[in-house]
């Protein structure tokens, strides 16, 4: 995601999760980045990715939706190159 992306969706998320939700939305991200190669890099496949590991369905509903909102989605559902 580009930054105003990631902006996009940052707020979106502010205004439709939980601060616990949000809260533990980075501590996963955050935990996925440390694993990752470049971790200054996330892209929408790893949010929906990471998003998907919540017993909470709501997270993941909400990530889906701001990143559609913003415009970001179609990268996240295009096939991985192999």
């Amino acid at each position: 995601m580009n930054p105003d992306q990631s902006r996009c969706v940052g707020n979106d998320l502010q205004a439709n999760l939980s601060i616990h939700q949000l809260r533990e939305l980075g501590r996963v991200a955050h935990d996925y980045t440390a694993t990752n190669p470049d971790p200054t890099h996330v892209t929408v496949r790893d949010l929906v990715r990471v998003s998907g590991q919540f017993d909470d369905p709501r997270v993941p509903i909400e990530v889906g939706r701001a990143t559609a909102r913003c415009g970001v989605l179609a990268d996240a559902l295009l096939p991985v190159a192999r």
